[in-house]
């Protein structure tokens, strides 16, 4: 049994959800990929995985007692795969910022 947000819920539930979840974060790729014609390597390599992992979960190759391990080694392939648009947005913020301090501390300087 595994707990999900402290109810027990049963392994046949968890894969059921986890497939869900695989499925999802596949298809959303996936579109992202076709709408922006953008083909990287990157994200063909993390397609593959998670068609591999959504395979195996489906034919039951990852028993019931591994399902949380896959789900946390999902979350941190998951994390790893946007990371840049973290580090991407939180620089673009920081720029911006001292753009803004900058401009402003030049405008009123000159008074």
């Amino acid at each position: 049994m595994i707990r999900k947000n402290d109810k027990l819920i049963s392994y046949s539930q968890f894969r059921m959800l986890f497939i869900t979840i695989v499925e999802k974060e596949y298809n959303k790729v996936q579109r992202k990929i076709e709408r922006t014609k953008i083909r990287k390597a990157k994200n063909r390599e993390y397609l593959n995985r998670l068609e591999k992992l959504m395979n195996e979960l489906k034919t039951g190759k990852i028993k019931d007692q591994d399902l949380e391990k896959n789900k946390r080694a999902f979350d941190k392939l998951r994390n790893d795969h946007y990371l840049h648009y973290w580090v991407i947005g939180i620089l673009s913020i920081v720029a911006f910022l001292i753009f803004i301090t900058t401009l402003l501390n030049f405008l009123f300087a000159n008074r």
